[in-house]
């Protein structure tokens, strides 16, 4: 077996389309959590996906928004 290829996303109208190793990098979460996110099936807990054939992919600006949208601040409580 050879060194897997870096391949780099996808630009589809002025948008990157990531796969779930690029967007599961970019968020600094596992694969399977990713794919544990997206699976459930009551609410959905991750970003946005999209459908490419039987691919799935993660529009960048989805992902930025679903993290600014899911981001908590902490802050530290005055002593």
């Amino acid at each position: 077996m050879g060194a897997k290829s870096k391949r780099q996303p996808r630009k589809i109208e002025s948008d990157l389309l990531l796969t779930t190793e690029e967007a599961a990098n970019m968020l600094g979460v596992s694969i399977k959590t990713l794919e544990r996110w997206r699976r459930k099936t009551i609410k959905r807990q991750g970003p946005p996906i999209t459908r490419v054939g039987l691919q799935i992919r993660y529009a960048l600006s989805g992902v930025q928004e679903w993290l600014k949208d899911n981001t908590e601040v902490i802050s530290k409580p005055n002593d």
